[in-house]
């Protein structure tokens, strides 16, 4: 028995990496829709954010949540609800409101999963909310402001590079 345990518990530390980087490739569609999100709000498209939202609704759907801990289960169940209102409305500016609390449960759940395959850019403006600042993540470093469009299209700089695998 003792026996059994140590052998399994070798081959969970071998097969650690293999796991995490599996789960990696599943978060890919993820992250697509998301940035897909991110270009639909900024180009002030409702229409276009809303698919994308349900993009992003069926990929948290595909994700394999057997490797996920408690912590990136409670990620997903917000960002579950916050594309599901995007798709509600078209009202551009609910969009880009409920896109907040999307970005912020999105952010926590790529910090705590490392499942990015590239950088990706945790940017802040501190216009929108009303003053009081708003997050998205970026594919890129060029600031493309979601909550205010092409009005304020540079408003924001990146606060975090987000790295492959940390």
């Amino acid at each position: 028995m003792t026996t059994k345990i140590i052998v399994t518990t070798i081959l969970m530390l071998y097969l650690a990496p293999e796991i995490n980087a599996q789960s990696g490739k599943t978060i890919q569609p993820l992250i697509a829709a998301y940035s897909e999100l991110n270009n639909a709000l900024f180009d002030s498209d409702s229409k276009r954010a809303g698919t994308a939202a349900a993009q992003m609704e069926q990929a948290l759907k595909e994700l394999n949540r057997d490797s996920l801990n408690s912590k990136d289960t409670k990620q997903i169940t917000k960002l579950e609800k916050s594309v599901a209102e995007i798709q509600k409305t078209t009202d551009i500016e609910k969009q880009r409101n409920y896109f907040m609390t999307t970005s912020e449960s999105f952010y926590q759940f790529i910090k705590s999963s490392s499942g990015n395959s590239e950088n990706l850019y945790y940017t802040f403006c501190p216009m929108a909310n009303n003053g009081k600042g708003a997050y998205w993540i970026s594919e890129t470093e060029k600031i493309r402001n979601p909550y205010y469009g092409i009005k304020m299209a540079s408003c924001g700089s990146v606060k975090e590079t987000l790295t492959p695998g940390k």
